[in-house]
């Protein structure tokens, strides 16, 4: 989201770090999926709303009722953020990446406000992206077994790398528990 303070950040052969402000942003857009920790959903757009204007700004996109029936919110879609549970705001900002159809997702404590049933789910759905459908799913998370699951575990403390672990034999979502 930030422009590197050194380096570069090369994806698929270009540079994106160099890219002017508008082609960085038309980039974002179509190719790269946002979970917030925060939802950042608009409060006057029901859920379906929220998701379909995700899709409405991006080139590549799934279907509106399935991003929704995938995190198990298909018969939200005319409610409101203010009539939803935390649980249910997260989901919708879930479902709004999802729609996306990304190269790849950036998800800031995905499940930070869900149930540990519902937890699961929405992990296993990211480890579906990454390991089935071939994207990119960087996970942002204080729950570290989660990191089980992640081919590539990179520790962080005080915004210094402290460890990094390569994983070559990561579990499956069903087998951790947190």
């Amino acid at each position: 989201m930030e422009r590197p303070t050194s380096e570069s950040v090369i994806v698929d052969g270009v540079d994106i770090s160099k890219l002017n402000d508008k082609d960085l942003t038309l980039y974002r857009r179509n190719n790269v999926g946002y979970i917030f920790q925060s939802f950042n959903l608009l409060t006057d757009l029901t859920a379906g709303e929220n998701v379909l204007l995700s899709a409405a700004l991006s080139h590549n996109t799934n279907d509106v009722d399935k991003a929704l029936e995938m995190v198990g919110l298909k018969n939200k879609y005319k409610k409101y953020p203010s009539q939803m549970s935390g649980g249910e705001q997260q989901r919708v900002s879930i479902a709004r990446a999802l729609v996306k159809d990304s190269d790849f997702l950036l998800c800031d404590e995905p499940t930070g406000s869900l149930d540990y049933q519902t937890g699961k789910q929405i992990v296993s759905i990211l480890e579906k992206l990454s390991k089935v459908d071939g994207k990119t799913v960087i996970f942002v998370t204080y729950t570290q077994a989660i990191g089980d699951i992640a081919n590539r575990v990179i520790m962080v403390k005080n915004g210094q790398i402290v460890e990094e672990i390569i994983n070559n034999n990561p579990e499956t979502t069903e087998n951790i528990k947190w």
